[in-house]
């Protein structure tokens, strides 16, 4: 396999070319894993079930391999004894990780690998850079399971791209990593620097108008929005509205790099609407100045007639607003101390479900690990390897019940091989949570153990 493509993030490709014993000793491991090698990982395991075709795991157990081979190795941190290892493979400062998974599944293990373990991988003193291997495009040999469909193999690099970019960033730490995508076609390898911290352009108002002033600023600017259709109707920029006592600012930027030019025009509407000028000085078509000066002596009517409403519901609602000032402050205290009580509860139950995923999270990687532990361990047993291989791809995929005489078999053959693999394969599934194929496997194990008891 070939390099294709290096997604960036915060600047992770330099270091990997600075690390050039880690990018070599990458490149030679993806140059020892092809489909020729792979198929025959496959007829040797599981002959019978793919039909020439790779499973994911297939391909990652076999990088992992190599690796291993060459010197990368498991690294923990403050727990010599741990169950489980923080960093899988770690060589040259780097943490190396794979996956061949598509389409959702791939998309779930980047959002992991990004946000989780990349920070976790990066506080040990030992790693500053997290590599992720994936492929760049779907191999026509990849094995799908049941539930996946042959439109899922027009997922590639770009749908990866996209993703990372509308779903992913911005991160929201600054830790660098490079996605390298691969396939068996030899070509140069394409850079992809994705900023993190990049910003859309916005658009901010602040404004505030006083009671008696709403109504005719309103009517203000709907006709203010009028006037710049007509002076400047082909401007495509950026525009910040703002508020300054009585003084309103339009700031325009536009694409020749202009922001001067609307600022001027809503200084001087500005002055009209103060009567500082005439509208003759801001327009020059006669019947839209006709129009202008009927909007501002509607506005100053709505003015003056909304001061008296004002002045006399003053006295009016004077005495109740302040019999209602007592009540709200009295139901403030009261919401204010419920408040309290709720935010506490909720900080608890969310402490709770915090801890409940972390440890189904932990429960889900164990036995992860733990049949990629029972695979590596019966390497050196064909018979056994080949019964595990075929138990994994049914856990993984789904099963029927035309699938019961030969997981029979194959689970009588790891029992006579190894009863000890056989047992941890037992407790590995008592407990599954591999749904429904994982609960079918467990019942026939148990009635494999009572004949063999």
């Amino acid at each position: 396999m070939y390099i294709n493509k290096a997604i960036s993030f915060h600047g992770g490709w330099d270091i990997l070319q600075s690390k050039n014993e880690a990018f070599a000793e990458i490149k030679l491991l993806l140059n020892k894993v092809s489909y020729s090698s792979l198929s025959k990982v496959e007829i040797k395991a599981s002959s019978a079930f793919l039909s020439g075709k790779v499973r994911h795991t297939t391909i990652s157990r076999q990088l992992r391999t190599e690796a291993r081979r060459s010197g990368w190795y498991q690294a923990n941190k403050d727990r010599k004894q741990a169950l489980l290892p923080d960093i899988e493979l770690l060589k040259y400062g780097v943490s190396l990780d794979f996956t061949f998974t598509i389409g959702t599944n791939l998309e779930r293990y980047i959002d992991r690998w990004s946000l989780v373990e990349t920070t976790r991988d990066q506080n040990y003193d030992e790693c500053n850079l997290n590599i992720l291997i994936v492929s760049d495009s779907v191999p026509p040999w990849l094995h799908l399971t049941l539930y996946q469909n042959d439109s899922i193999r027009e997922y590639n690099s770009q749908t990866l791209i996209n993703y990372l970019e509308t779903r992913v960033l911005p991160l929201y730490h600054s830790y660098p990593m490079v996605i390298l995508t691969v396939s068996e076609e030899n070509s140069s390898i394409e850079l992809i620097e994705l900023k993190s911290d990049t910003e859309s352009p916005t658009v901010e108002r602040v404004l505030e108008f006083t009671p008696e002033n709403y109504q005719a600023g309103v009517a203000i600017l709907s006709y203010f929005g009028e006037i710049l259709k007509q002076k400047y109707p082909d401007i495509e920029a950026k525009v910040t509205i703002e508020q300054d006592d009585c003084v309103v600012r339009m700031t325009i930027d536009t694409p020749d790099g202009n922001q001067e030019i609307i600022e001027e025009a809503l200084n001087t509407y500005t002055q009209v609407v103060v009567k500082e000028r005439e509208p003759e000085e801001l327009l020059d078509n006669k019947i839209q100045i006709s129009e202008l000066k009927m909007q501002l002596s509607m506005i100053e009517t709505q003015l003056e007639h909304k001061k008296e409403l004002l002045m006399l519901a003053d006295e009016r609602y004077k005495r109740d607003v302040i019999e209602t000032r007592n009540e709200v402050d009295f139901l403030r205290q009261c919401i204010k101390s419920q408040m309290q009580l709720t935010h506490q509860s909720q900080k608890l139950i969310g402490q709770q479900i915090s801890k409940e995923e972390k440890i189904t999270l932990a429960q889900i990687c164990h036995q992860e690990n733990t049949i990629q532990a029972l695979l590596d361990q019966s390497s050196t047993n064909t018979e056994l390897f080949k019964s595990l291989s075929y138990i994994q791809s049914l856990v993984e995929g789904s099963v029927s019940k035309e699938d019961e005489g030969t997981s029979k078999v194959a689970l009588e053959t790891i029992h006579q091989e190894s009863p000890t693999t056989f047992q941890q394969l037992y407790k590995l599934l008592e407990n599954s949570m591999y749904g429904v194929s994982g609960n079918i496997i467990f019942t026939w194990m148990t009635e494999i153990a009572k004949q063999l008891a």
